[in-house]
């Protein structure tokens, strides 16, 4: 489990950022479109969540769903 939690966002870009731990080295895999999960290069475990235009998806800010379906996903090794 991550020690914190970062949240960003960036209203010219209308893109939200979620940062679990430190920064490590990531690499990013979109999982539903405009959707990306990013994961440390050098295991599988999650570092972050960036969600691209966020505002055109959820008109009520106060309460999101983002249908992931992870139980899919799965993390090809390069």
């Amino acid at each position: 489990m991550a020690e914190e939690i970062k949240i960003g966002y960036d209203r010219e870009g209308d893109v939200l950022e979620i940062f679990f731990g430190e920064p490590v080295p990531s690499i990013a895999h979109e999982v539903t479109e405009g959707v990306f999960l990013r994961r440390s290069i050098n295991d599988v475990h999650l570092t972050g969540i960036t969600i691209l235009s966020l505002t055109k998806r959820f008109k009520d800010l106060e309460l999101m769903s983002i249908p992931l379906a992870l139980q899919e996903y799965t993390v090809e090794e390069t």
